[in-house]
């Protein structure tokens, strides 16, 4: 297994610690003084999926934050059942997006998001998640390596360019 397989494996991991403890997926990741050192590469890929989230909602923004109108009941039923189709089907992308976009309107109108309420869900799409990587054919995991390389270097360097 490559050393960015077993990577995407621990944020994996670090994404199912977090939805078991209530806490969801998006919004400040930190670690309780009980838990181990993060190393670099760890820490550099946490921050990364934080500006994965702020740049989700900067795009949810642009295209016109379309599920403002709704009300927080509305909200919430409506993320719920886009939460359980993107957990009953992992792998459609399509299904991640409306989720992502159902969350960025909840932080845009600063409202915890209420992931205590689809932990099932969430711990059955990562698990599905899990899966599909580890069985990735080998090109297909390659190609998954250099894209998570890519774009974390990318990042990086985006990062260094600003300090």
């Amino acid at each position: 297994m490559s050393k960015w397989r077993d990577l995407l494996l621990y944020l994996q991991q670090c994404v199912s610690v977090r939805v078991k403890q209530g806490f969801g997926l998006r919004g400040s990741i930190q670690r309780k003084s009980n838990e181990p050192p993060v190393t670099e590469r760890e820490d550099e890929l946490l921050v990364w999926m934080q500006s994965t989230w702020v740049e989700d909602t900067a795009d949810y923004i642009k295209r016109g934050q379309v599920y403002r109108s709704l009300s927080v009941e509305e909200l919430t039923t409506q993320w719920i059942a886009a939460y359980k189709t993107m957990a009953n089907n992992p792998l459609d992308t399509k299904s991640l997006r409306i989720a992502k976009a159902f969350a960025s309107e909840f932080e845009l109108r600063k409202f915890e998001i209420p992931y205590q309420l689809v932990k099932d869900d969430a711990e059955r799409y990562i698990a599905a998640i899990s899966v599909a990587t580890e069985n990735l054919e080998p090109a297909m995991a390659e190609r998954g390596n250099n894209l998570l390389k890519r774009e974390l270097n990318n990042f990086k360097a985006a990062v260094k360019k600003k300090n």
